[in-house]
């Protein structure tokens, strides 16, 4: 047991998907994660087919990518939990993905060979 620091013990938890669970001594406790508007690419880089894959979205969230000059080049509504494939004939270069969900908007890179 690591020693106490001002009389109190710490503890490091480190949760990877949506919850995390912890019990000492019979106290019990939930750390929620920030997986609000989070999703992967792959595969990142692609040849123009590629998956998005998400924990959680509301019904009106919505897919779009970016040309590198800011031009709307795809856009899609996502179901609410699942995964998005998307099959395009993209040029090869560096594109913006992003995910607009009510107020929250997450953007990633898609690298296309």
């Amino acid at each position: 047991m690591p020693e106490p620091i001002d009389g109190k013990y710490y503890i490091q938890y480190e949760a990877t998907l949506g919850w995390g669970h912890f019990e000492v001594d019979g106290v019990s406790a939930k750390l929620e994660t920030g997986t609000e508007g989070e999703f992967s690419i792959y595969p990142n880089p692609s040849n123009g087919d590629f998956q998005i894959e998400y924990q959680t979205f509301s019904e009106q969230a919505i897919v779009e990518i970016y040309n590198s000059h800011g031009q709307i080049v795809y856009r899609e509504g996502i179901a609410s939990t699942g995964n998005l494939n998307i099959s395009t004939a993209l040029q090869s270069g560096l594109y913006f993905v992003t995910v607009t969900d009510g107020q929250l908007a997450t953007t990633k890179k898609l690298l296309i060979k």
